[in-house]
């Protein structure tokens, strides 16, 4: 017999048709204070309550669809996502976010959506999707590594995408106990030829040249060019296939799928493209 909500690691919210409800919902039994019942009907919330309160079968009966809903607090480790920076230095983007199901109505409309089952593993894929690789990452690969050397600078970004998060957040229904951001370089920029002065550097070129060799900088410029080409690559193929979930999910409409797929190929092809003349 169902004793309480015996759900897979993982969870956070799951949601029953009218016909599928389990018994253990009609009846009165002790449970975890942080998980609650969410009546829906007609796609909108009219009723929600501990699971642990007696719920009557009228209530049930009368609902079209129920959610049950783990409010605890959760803790959410992302990262260290690499980018490149345009001065050839390599640095790595953690976040540490802690956060729980506050507005059920929110959560349920902005989130879930449609699907039977909400995990921890789909609000880290929202986080990568909407947040990461849609805003933060590529306005971080603009900056240069002095601007996270600076402790000023570098609280000044970590706020900006704090705030970011904490609003995009709370209109998924979601409430940020906190969220860290910390910044850690782990590369060194690629190394250049230094000459003492400008006859040593036309002495040391060949005597003929089939094409102008490039400069020490302008080999640095390719280089970054090309890691930078990479990244954004990279993020934009993670950016679809996280799209093309959401859509299987039922959570974007056709037109707006194909308008973003069209998107994501353009600017795919238009890299690839740049990637294979370099």
């Amino acid at each position: 017999m169902e004793s309480g909500w015996r759900r897979e690691e993982g969870v956070i919210a799951e949601r029953y048709k009218k016909n599928e409800i389990p018994s253990f919902i009609k009846k009165h039994s002790k449970t975890n204070p942080n998980e609650f019942l969410v009546f829906e009907k007609g796609g909108e919330i009219y009723l929600e309550i501990g699971l642990g309160d007696d719920v009557s079968r009228k209530i049930v009966e009368g609902s079209d669809e129920v959610m049950l809903v783990d409010k605890s607090e959760k803790t959410m480790q992302i990262g260290p996502e690499k980018i490149y920076l345009p001065d050839g230095m390599g640095m790595g983007v953690s976040l540490e976010i802690k956060f729980r199901v506050f507005n059920s109505e929110h959560f349920s409309k902005n989130l879930m959506g449609e699907r039977k089952r909400f995990f921890m593993e789909d609000v880290r894929d929202e986080i990568e999707s909407d947040v990461l690789s849609g805003h933060v990452l590529p306005r971080l690969q603009k900056k240069l590594s002095k601007d996270f050397a600076n402790e000023s600078l570098r609280k000044k970004i970590a706020s900006a995408i704090e705030k970011e998060i904490k609003d995009k957040f709370k209109s998924w229904g979601l409430l940020t106990g906190s969220v860290s951001v910390t910044f850690s370089m782990d590369s060194m920029p690629a190394q250049t030829e230094n000459y003492e002065n400008e006859e040593e550097a036309e002495a040391l070129k060949p005597t003929i040249n089939i094409e102008k060799e490039k400069t020490p900088k302008e080999k640095m410029d390719e280089e970054e060019e090309t890691k930078n080409l990479e990244e954004e690559l990279k993020n934009l193929k993670r950016a679809k296939e996280l799209t093309e979930k959401k859509f299987y999910r039922k959570e974007l409409s056709q037109e707006s799928f194909q308008r973003l797929m069209e998107d994501f190929e353009r600017r795919i092809i238009e890299i690839e493209t740049k990637l294979k003349k370099e």
